[in-house]
């Protein structure tokens, strides 16, 4: 069976969201003294965070585009953990008035990007692409 278009941009985007990932963590790394010398604190768990949603959420694309079970079920685990520890960020770590002040729409776009993978990745059509 042919793979779908719209599973083909889905891997893709998930697999893309896995090198955004990445690429933060590189980033942090890279600016960590930039970082110390405007006094902002560098954290070596939200480098390590990244890194690891970078990893879990390629792994998951890859999953996808070869069309195996386990890349669909993982999907289905990292995106809503993903944009869960996001949220929590987001409410218990920034402290930037101009973030503050768009809460709602964060969860309005988390919710809606979750609601959008789990119906996704249970239709009928997608899970038959599955081995």
């Amino acid at each position: 069976m042919k793979r779908s278009t719209g599973l083909t941009w889905f891997s893709l985007w998930v697999f893309a969201l896995g090198g955004y990932s990445l690429a933060r963590a590189w980033v942090l790394w890279r600016q960590r003294g930039v970082l110390a010398e405007l006094g902002a604190a560098f954290s070596p768990l939200v480098m390590a965070w990244s890194v690891l949603w970078g990893l879990g959420l390629m792994v998951a694309g890859v999953g996808l585009w070869w069309r195996r079970e386990w890349g669909r079920r993982l999907t289905l685990i990292c995106i809503p953990l993903y944009y869960l520890c996001g949220l929590i960020n987001q409410f218990f770590f920034v402290r930037s008035e101009f973030w503050r002040r768009r809460d709602v729409v964060i969860v309005l776009v988390a919710v809606a990007v979750n609601a959008f993978v789990l119906w996704f990745l249970n239709r009928r059509s997608i899970r038959r692409q599955f081995r």
